[in-house]
């Protein structure tokens, strides 16, 4: 969606935490800019990345898809 309607290709995300946003950005093809105080979840944000074919994050963690409402 990102990608479909801004003209802009760089993200920012003032308070990136372990870095969900900027990762999915670059999946996307996206440039990403973080900015974050803990050093221990700056760590994990630069280590973050997703795979965009398969959804998954090469963090350890897995990306699951919203329940349908019924």
């Amino acid at each position: 969606m990102i990608t479909r309607y801004a003209p802009a290709r760089t993200v920012v995300d003032p308070f990136c935490g372990e870095g969900m946003v900027l990762a999915v950005a670059n999946a996307m093809g996206c440039d990403a800019i973080g900015v974050e105080l803990n050093g221990k979840r700056a760590d994990k944000a630069r280590a973050l990345q997703i795979d965009p074919l398969s959804s998954s994050l090469k963090a350890g963690l897995s990306v699951r898809s919203p329940r349908p409402r019924p």
